[in-house]
């Protein structure tokens, strides 16, 4: 689980850490907090953060994309019974978060999503929860989750399932519209379906892309 918490004595923080690092990786407190409120913040003591290359596996500069890897005491040693997992999560000490990320010319961190929820549309990356964010922005949205619809050419387009708020009119050109005025253009779903039912979760609330793309005949 993603951590965000408000550590006492502090004004404001927040921070980031997965259970494999059995807590905290990185935080923001403090007057760091109020100068990077969207900052996970930087590592904690004895805990090394870096950004890797998602193919070429060679650490990014400042500012670049890429996987989160961390390294410390805290970072465990192992799925129980699981090598294979195992080995696929941890690299030379630093275990591969799963998530996406940079950090600044101050070495803190931005989280961006996750691996898995990254499409590729014609070479381009595009982050489902910055195409999300847009939805959200729009008052008539009550949840949505964006994935991706297999293409022969461009590898994947963008699709989404938006849950409307009670009472909504809004309809997918619409919400079209309101994304374009916020993002790229390659980024805008090419198909959003309007569902009145809630979107599948799981029992921590996590939305469960691929039953998302089952219900919308995608997979």
């Amino acid at each position: 689980a993603r951590i965000r918490e408000v550590f006492p004595g502090a004004s404001a923080s927040n921070g980031y850490g997965l259970t494999e690092t059995s807590g905290v990786s990185t935080v923001n407190v403090a007057e760091d907090y109020l100068a990077k409120p969207k900052s996970a913040g930087v590592p904690a003591p004895v805990n090394q953060v870096k950004i890797m290359h998602l193919d070429e596996l060679h650490e990014l500069p400042a500012g670049e994309i890429g996987e989160i890897w961390i390294r410390g005491p805290q970072v465990f040693q192992g799925y129980w019974n699981n090598p294979e997992a195992t080995a696929k999560a941890l690299v030379d000490g630093w275990l591969r978060s799963g998530d996406l990320g940079y950090v600044d010319e101050d070495g803190s961190l931005f989280v961006v999503d996750r691996t898995k929820d990254m499409l590729l549309r014609g070479g381009e990356n595009i982050y489902c929860i910055e195409v999300e964010n847009a939805l959200f922005a729009h008052p008539d949205v009550l949840d949505a989750a964006v994935v991706g619809m297999p293409d022969p050419v461009l590898g994947e387009r963008v699709a989404a399932m938006v849950q409307l708020r009670a009472g909504s009119s809004a309809d997918g050109e619409t919400l079209r519209q309101h994304v374009r005025q916020q993002i790229a253009a390659f980024k805008v779903p090419e198909r959003i379906d309007i569902v009145a039912e809630a979107l599948p979760r799981n029992a921590n609330g996590k939305i469960l892309k691929p039953e998302v793309k089952k219900a919308m005949g995608l997979a």
